[in-house]
């Protein structure tokens, strides 16, 4: 027990319900499951379109089937749902990772040197050659345990 400055017991905060990701209950619903859990629990709500569009779209014989639903953004989320379980051909597969951008050192190095945003750095990496990326790389670099590879 926990007390403050005067010894008087400081209650102890209630520990927060912690509130069930429905994600991986739907997209193993849409490809495997075909139960319609949205009928049997009331958690319309908890469904998120654009997650499920962006993890469905990574495999490529559903990829026209997501893209229906991105031309249709407006409807709810019950008809998304039920669109694509319908739509969905049962079978078992694993969520995939979202593509991340790569970070590029010569990219850092620029934005560095002319102290530039990513977008004015990308469109002066155009125009700089390999001899002068370098030569930023070599004016940019700082040593150390970390950058030596």
């Amino acid at each position: 027990m926990r007390r403050d400055l005067y010894g008087d017991p400081i209650p102890e905060p209630e520990p927060e319900e912690k509130k069930p990701n429905y994600f991986y209950q739907f997209f193993k619903d849409i490809t495997y499951g075909k139960t319609n859990i949205m009928l049997a629990q009331d958690i319309e709500n908890e469904y998120k379109p654009y997650n499920m569009n962006k993890n469905l779209s990574y495999s490529t014989e559903w990829i026209f089937t997501v893209n229906d639903m991105n031309g249709l953004p407006h409807l709810p989320n019950r008809l998304q749902y039920d669109y694509f379980i319908n739509s969905i051909r049962r079978r078992s597969r694993k969520l995939e990772s979202w593509i991340k951008p790569e970070k590029s050192d010569d990219l850092e190095a620029v934005k560095e040197y002319y102290n530039y945003s990513n977008q004015k750095a990308k469109d002066s990496m155009l125009l700089l050659s390999d001899t002068e990326i370098e030569y930023i790389k070599s004016k940019t670099y700082k040593g150390g345990k970390e950058n030596d590879k």
